[in-house]
């Protein structure tokens, strides 16, 4: 008899991430969600999962914020990704000691970081690559 099992919402959505930080489609940005250098665009690891799960349209501000895109929200406000869908992803939720320990053993700074998605975007800031940030998710079991 064969067992099949089924993938939670959750875990097909970490797939379509995860997928998308490995394939090499896009290229990475520091200190912003998406970004356009002359016509090159860049993504954080965040904007990424924001654009590719969730449809994510990107505007450009009323500001100039020097090429940096923003996300306009339902209600038509600037935002970073937002609450509810950091909250789907379980994004929210504070490291535990391992995982603070395992951040601080793949060279990073995790002193005053609370949050999963804080880590992952001080990873994506640092320089780690969307692969080794696909895999920190999978070796933590984030995506189960």
């Amino acid at each position: 008899m064969t067992v099949i099992l089924q993938k939670t919402a959750k875990q097909a959505k970490f797939d379509q991430w995860l997928h998308a930080l490995r394939n090499g489609d896009y290229i990475q940005a520091e200190s912003a969600l998406h970004a356009n250098d002359n016509g090159i665009e860049s993504y954080c690891c965040i904007g990424i999962l924001d654009e590719v799960v969730y449809g994510t349209e990107w505007h450009v501000p009323d500001i100039d914020h020097e090429g940096y895109f923003e996300y306009v929200d339902d209600e038509g406000e600037s935002t970073l990704m937002s609450d509810e869908r950091v909250a789907d992803m379980d994004l929210h939720k504070e490291l535990n000691k391992v995982e603070r320990k395992y951040f601080e053993n793949m060279g990073l700074d995790v002193e005053g970081v609370i949050t999963r998605i804080a880590a992952l975007a001080n990873a994506n800031d640092m320089g780690h690559t969307f692969e080794s940030i696909a895999d920190y998710v999978e070796e933590l079991g984030w995506n189960e």
